[in-house]
Formats: structure tokens, C-alpha cells, sequence
């Protein structure tokens, strides 16, 4: 007798033990995601969209990674994988790359770059709001802040990124 309302007491508390525990929020954010459109919005309002080549965006437990591709640069290099100056400078003039930490407050999202093409943007800070639309996902570049503070001269141009999830 003993013996068994031990085990129900066992029993009971591991229920409440379970029963308290609730699982962490889900980050809508979470998975691997493709860049559709990219428009450049500058402060006087008269936006502009710049074609998408490659892309793949992806969010998963607390890190990032953003890397696409825009502009009218060639599919691939005259002589292959021997790129001409030239070929090098407009490749590194039409990519954003770009990878670290970030979290969620509220609809903003905080980066933290670990890694990225520009230097400067290493250990400083990416500033986004996000929304979805349907099955779309609106990330709104509204800052980039360098290591040391210095905020990119953006001349107030927003960049309003549209994703979907990469299948």
C-alpha cells in the first residue's frame, strides 16, 4: 500500500513537473528563406526595385545568415573561375554577406554580425523590422552600424527585402 502511493506521488509530481514546464516560444523566423524582390526606397519616396540573382537567407536558433546577390552582374565569369579585375570588383559591388547572432523584440530584429563582406559591419549592428504577408516575409533594413558606432550613410533609403521560404 505504502509502496503504491509512493509511486502515485512520484507520478503526480512529475506530471506537475511536466505540466509547468511550457515550451519556449517558436521563432516565426526560423528556417531557410529565398530574396524575390529587393526595392530600394530613398527619402524622397520614389522607390525602385533592383533585379535579384542568388540568394538564400536562414534563421535558426538565435543565428543568421544573409547572402544574396542583385544587380545586372554576368551568371558567371567570361573565363571561368579566373574573374578579370573588373569581374571581381562589380561581383563584390552586387552581393551583401553577411552572419551572426540576433533576437527579436517584438517585430524588430537586432543582428549582431560575426562575420561579413564589409568589415566594418563586424561587431556592429543590422537593425530590421520584420512582417509577414501571407506566406511572405518583409524584412525592412532600416539601419547598419559599424563596430565603432558609425551608422552607414544611408541618406535615408530604406531597403525593404520580400522572402519566401527556400523549398
Amino acid at each position: 500500500m505504502k509502496l503504491a502511493r509512493l509511486a502515485l506521488i512520484g507520478l503526480a509530481a512529475g506530471m506537475l513537473a511536466c505540466a509547468a514546464q511550457t515550451p519556449a516560444p517558436k521563432d516565426p523566423l526560423d528556417g531557410a528563406w529565398r530574396l524575390v524582390t529587393m526595392r530600394l526606397i530613398p527619402a524622397d519616396g520614389k522607390s525602385f526595385d533592383l533585379p535579384v540573382r542568388e540568394s538564400l537567407i536562414i534563421f535558426a536558433d538565435g543565428y543568421y545568415s544573409l547572402d544574396y546577390a542583385f544587380g545586372d552582374s554576368a551568371a558567371a565569369y567570361a573565363e571561368r573561375w579566373r574573374p578579370s579585375e573588373s569581374e571581381k570588383i562589380a561581383r563584390f559591388s552586387s552581393i551583401i554577406v553577411n552572419s551572426g547572432s540576433y533576437r527579436l523584440d517584438g517585430s524588430r530584429i537586432d543582428a549582431r554580425p560575426l562575420f561579413a563582406l564589409a568589415p566594418e559591419f563586424v561587431g556592429g549592428e543590422g537593425v530590421f523590422s520584420y512582417a509577414f504577408k501571407a506566406d511572405t516575409l518583409e524584412l525592412t533594413w532600416e539601419r547598419s552600424i559599424a563596430f565603432d558606432g558609425l551608422e552607414y550613410p544611408s541618406r535615408g533609403t530604406v531597403t525593404l527585402l520580400r522572402l519566401v521560404r527556400a523549398k
